[in-house]
């Protein structure tokens, strides 16, 4: 399953509006990027998009990988969300996580799924984060410790998670 930015027009928490608009581009979510990259992390612009080699990934399997747009930090926020219904609809209890940025989407998903009760395996060499210092580090060191397992992508190659 799939899941990436994917915002509306509908209003947003105050919070995350002014936290965006303190530490993200120019104009905070919804600002205009220029140079054809759409609003910031708007459903359908093309800097929402996955890396190319995953997107022609999901293209091959979209019967059985589904998309599925966010619009908070966490993939799981609130109850009864589109990922939880896909995920419950479906019967997997466990998550493998990815993505950036560590400290802030990733982390925020990882604990609210471990919260509802999944099963989390972090893919530490699919994780990554643009802020500074050891914000990486510090994520994976509590995953390991308060929410879950963490490996990498050779590892889960090598195992059915089925």
């Amino acid at each position: 399953m799939d899941r990436n930015w994917g915002l509306d027009d509908t209003p947003l928490p105050a919070a995350m509006d002014r936290d965006f608009k303190l530490t993200g581009p120019p104009g905070g979510l919804g600002a205009e990027l220029g140079n054809g990259l759409g609003r910031v992390l708007f459903k359908g612009e093309r800097n929402t998009q996955m890396f190319p080699p995953l997107q022609e990934e999901y293209e091959r399997n979209k019967e059985v990988d589904k998309w599925v747009d966010k619009d908070r930090m966490s993939g799981l926020w609130g109850r009864g969300g589109e990922l939880e219904r896909e995920l419950e609809s479906g019967g997997r209890r466990t998550l493998v996580v990815l993505g950036i940025n560590a400290d802030q989407c990733v982390s925020s998903t990882i604990v609210d799924a471990f919260a509802l009760g999944y099963d989390v395996i972090a893919l530490r060499d699919c994780i990554a984060t643009t802020s500074p210092g050891e914000a990486k580090d510090q994520i994976m060191f509590n995953m390991l410790h308060e929410y879950g397992f963490v490996t990498d992508s050779e590892m889960v190659g090598r195992t059915s998670l089925a």
